[in-house]
């Protein structure tokens, strides 16, 4: 969309973690971990947002092409139907509901549902629910269960008899046995998407720059394929760029970013960090995590070195102008110093230097 959000986001997005271990560092034995805890977003960086003691050129070798990557149309052209799907997508965050009361249910309606399970005159855990929003005809239950909800009416109470199926891995212990469920028809509800008028893209989208449904169509249709161009560039240069090497620093430094992902990973689930990496990530531990990862931490790194190359060779530089000229154009924020101050003006120039890198390739790239 207009806040081109994409790399930067993922940039920053790395940098968005809790606190993890005290030791960790990076380039130059700059600590990435503070002794407090904090992350040190900035370390291992250069003020301008290279990396500290790292000439990318020494070690990539670029696509001698590679201010002038064929892009196939094929590879970036976005169709009427996909700009359709995605305008009805966000449309669909302005669905309003209606009640219905005064007819019986269809197959098909959206109804919601109070319900109560029996087996043998008893209520069973995990058989019951209030105001259950349920789709007949699409959500799946047991057997029988919705098809004999059709043609009753909303405020009607009534009971349905089932038969749990021979196989129910939900509940083996109830595999084959006939239950009762009390039903209580709360409403049948139809669903309605305001009109897409011109009024309404300027009230509700302002924030995406787009001012009629022509406007919004054409800035989706260029941001997406933009995007489609940005990411079949990336892809061309990692397949077509040799990394003769990648120093040591660089590969600790992507290590630790991805530990300190996980961390504030395991923090938003509740969990510690030990239990979401052998949930999640299959390991036991930081270091058995950067072992079994290695390989993408090691992408990562090759990746951001071939951007510093690139960087290097065509004279991009992160200067504050170019940050702050960044940030108003693509209206992600209007408070930089604010940005600073929680990942450090290094890193906000790193994250801003990759932008720069991949709009300049965009805008060099040659189309269809």
């Amino acid at each position: 969309m207009n806040k081109k959000i994409r790399t930067l986001s993922i940039v920053l997005a790395a940098g968005m973690f809790a606190g993890l271990f005290a030791g960790c560092q990076s380039a130059q034995n700059e600590k990435v971990f503070n002794d407090d805890g904090t992350v040190n977003y900035s370390a291992g960086l250069n003020d301008d947002g290279t990396f500290k003691g790292i000439k990318a050129s020494d070690y990539v070798t670029l696509p001698e092409d590679f201010n002038a990557i064929q892009v196939p149309l094929e590879e970036y052209e976005v169709s009427d139907d996909v700009i359709d799907y995605n305008i009805d997508y966000l449309m669909s965050n302005y669905t309003e509901d209606t009640e219905i009361l005064d007819r019986a249910v269809a197959d098909g309606d959206i109804i919601n549902i109070d319900y109560t399970g029996y087996i043998d005159g008893v209520a069973f855990d995990n058989g019951a629910a209030t105001n259950q929003r349920i789709t007949i005809g699409v959500d799946s239950f047991i057997p029988g269960f919705l098809e004999q909800i059709i043609g009753h009416m909303p405020g009607e109470e009534f009971d349905i008899n089932v038969t749990f199926p021979d196989e129910y891995p939900n509940d083996p212990s109830k595999a084959g046995v006939d239950a009762v469920f009390t039903i209580k028809i709360n409403s049948i509800i139809e669903e309605s998407t305001p009109e897409l008028t011109d009024d309404f893209v300027a009230i509700n989208f302002s924030n995406y720059g787009w001012t009629s449904v022509e406007d919004m169509r054409t800035k989706m249709k260029a941001d997406m394929e933009k995007t489609n161009i940005s990411g079949y560039i990336n892809d061309y240069l990692m397949q077509n760029s040799t990394v003769s090497e990648v120093p040591e620093s660089f590969l600790d430094y992507q290590g630790d970013m991805m530990a300190a992902y996980y961390k504030s990973s395991a923090d938003s689930y509740g969990m510690e960090l030990e239990e979401f990496l052998s949930s999640y990530v299959g390991a036991e531990s930081i270091e058995d995590m950067k072992e079994k990862q290695a390989d993408t931490i090691k992408e990562q790194a090759e990746y951001n070195l071939i951007i510093q190359a690139i960087a290097e060779k065509d004279n991009i530089e992160a200067t504050d102008e170019a940050v702050t000229n960044y940030f108003e154009e693509n209206t992600l924020t209007t408070n930089v110093q604010q940005l600073e101050d929680t990942y450090g003006k290094r890193y906000i120039k790193m994250a801003v230097l990759n932008e720069l890198v991949l709009q300049h390739l965009t805008d060099s790239a040659v189309l269809g």
